[in-house]
């Protein structure tokens, strides 16, 4: 039952067509040295940015008090769930296989030197953004004010890298730019709901366990939801054959 409920989907979310093909996407020098360069430059910034930035002392972490986080984050500081952030960990890992999924056709498959570097794109502009405003922001993450965690984690750098949840917004980055580009190669096929539905659950779910993990607010997730979601659709969009 488990191999015809593949190949019903397969012949589902492949749909083939009669019509002679044509790329969607049409890359150009302007868009594909910019883009990567802007890119590249930000996650140096952000990178020279944590080194000469200091981690939290003892005294300050020992300061912090969770009634100074609005109600709406709070809850978060309670917080610390290892088995959630490994379930996230896998999560955002896995959805960087979703490009491989165009070699499935033969259209895209022919078309991969595109799908491929439009979702470097992706992935270079996204990481830009988050790295970047994580080293401007300097938020506290939730498990700083949870007496329940080693004070070696609240030591660490990466205790103030909670604004804008990296995970989240990369998971959603991949997600909604595979959605928005099945659609631009396959856009008379019936799987399209579906696929748009599973972009946009799937970085949900990885929301709630990075929250339920202790390493970010409820706002450091929607934001990140919001900004991968942005640049997943919003690249392949600049690409498009005009």
């Amino acid at each position: 039952m488990k191999k015809y409920f593949i190949l019903i989907f397969a012949l589902f979310f492949f749909v083939k067509s009669n019509a002679q093909y044509k790329s969607p996407y049409k890359l150009s020098y302007a868009k594909d040295i910019t883009i990567p360069t802007v890119s590249l430059a930000m996650i140096g910034t952000a990178f020279l940015l944590e080194r000469k930035r200091p981690a939290l002392t003892i005294d300050q972490i020992n300061a912090l008090d969770r009634n100074t986080i609005k109600l709406f984050d709070r809850n978060a500081t309670y917080n610390w769930n290892k088995t959630a952030a490994r379930w996230s960990d896998g999560i955002m890992i896995g959805t960087g296989v979703l490009p491989l999924l165009f070699l499935a056709d033969k259209r895209s498959r022919k078309d991969f030197a595109k799908v491929s570097t439009i979702y470097a794109e992706i992935f270079l502009v996204n990481v830009g953004l988050t790295n970047l405003t994580k080293e401007l922001v300097k938020r506290k993450r939730p498990y700083s004010y949870n007496p329940n965690v080693s004070m070696e984690e609240k030591l660490k750098k990466d205790a103030q890298h909670s604004f804008f949840s990296g995970h989240v917004s990369l998971t959603s980055a991949m997600t909604f730019g595979f959605a928005q580009m099945y659609q631009d190669y396959f856009p008379n096929s019936p799987a399209k709901p579906g696929v748009w539905f599973a972009a946009a659950v799937v970085p949900l779910i990885t929301a709630i366990l990075r929250n339920r993990a202790g390493k970010h607010y409820w706002s450091d997730v929607m934001v990140g939801y919001l900004v991968g979601a942005s640049v997943g659709i919003l690249i392949p969009r600049l690409h498009l054959r005009k």
